[in-house]
């Protein structure tokens, strides 16, 4: 068996054991978000800096998305999504790497 096969049955067996850990707390999915909440000042996009800087960069990658509208920001011009500037904190979702197939 090759070796990148046997990696990818050990990932798969890995993630199946940590569905199952969730379903039996009752939690129907696994989190996607790791860091919610995170102040849209500079302490937090000092964290969130420090997170990218120390990661893992081959295995996972971090995507920082806006949250909580400002009150001074007009709803009706963000419907779909909101940038990061409008935002009074931002979610931090870890991923990981898809691995070439």
């Amino acid at each position: 068996m090759n070796l990148s096969w046997r990696i990818k049955d050990m990932d798969r067996e890995i993630n199946q054991k940590a569905k199952e850990k969730w379903r039996a707390r009752g939690v129907s999915r696994v989190p996607r978000y790791h860091f919610t909440e995170v102040p849209n000042n500079e302490y937090g996009r000092l964290f969130i800096k420090s997170l990218k800087r120390f990661l893992n960069k081959d295995g996972y990658f971090i995507t920082v998305r806006g949250q909580h509208l400002r009150k001074d920001v007009d709803w009706r011009k963000h419907q779909h999504g909101q940038p990061q500037h409008a935002s009074t904190h931002l979610r931090v979702y870890i991923d990981r790497r898809r691995g070439e197939e």
